[in-house]
């Protein structure tokens, strides 16, 4: 039996799934999991970097970064009206400032037992724009995963035929 998170617009639910064979043997590699289905992942490659940072599997067939410099840091710009930042907790990991639409929190990735792949911030529901993410190292090594972001704009009004 899996345990597994499933998110609505409002909140996780917890959801089960169970996998059994029929017959023969078989392996399997991995699960894998969509935030929501209108959400668009951003691997860690796919953003921008200021500083030094350092790639390594994620041992799913991923990579991972990790920066132990001063001010490092990892953006991007997209418009959306939500956004998930994924990274990992170990002990010795430090903390990270993530700041998004006029939010800012600390995240502490100072955790044990470790955890990857794990949300580390996920940002209130706001008007859809364009927005900046902006994540900085601000002590002891961070470990940045990936980022969703929903981009749901809404539908465009249609121009008004004109009169004659």
């Amino acid at each position: 039996m899996i345990q597994f998170n499933f998110l609505n617009q409002t909140n996780f639910h917890s959801n089960y799934f169970k996998v059994e064979g029929i017959g023969d043997k078989f392996e399997i590699y991995k699960f894998t999991y969509w935030l929501m289905i209108d959400a668009i992942r951003l691997n860690v490659s796919d953003l921008f970097s200021s500083g030094d940072w350092i790639s390594e599997s994620d041992s799913i067939g991923g990579i991972r970064e990790y920066s132990n410099q001063d001010g490092a840091s990892k953006s991007a710009v997209f418009g959306c009206s939500r956004v998930w930042v994924y990274g990992s907790l170990d002990n010795g990991h430090g903390t990270l400032k993530i700041n998004f639409a006029n939010d800012e929190q600390t995240v502490d990735e100072n955790a044990s037992p470790s955890v990857d792949c794990k949300l580390i911030y996920e940002s209130t529901v706001v008007p859809f724009k364009f927005y900046e993410l902006m994540m900085t190292r601000v002590s002891n090594p961070v470990y940045i995963q990936c980022v969703y972001y929903l981009s749901d704009a809404p539908a465009q009004t249609p121009a008004p035929y004109p009169t004659p």
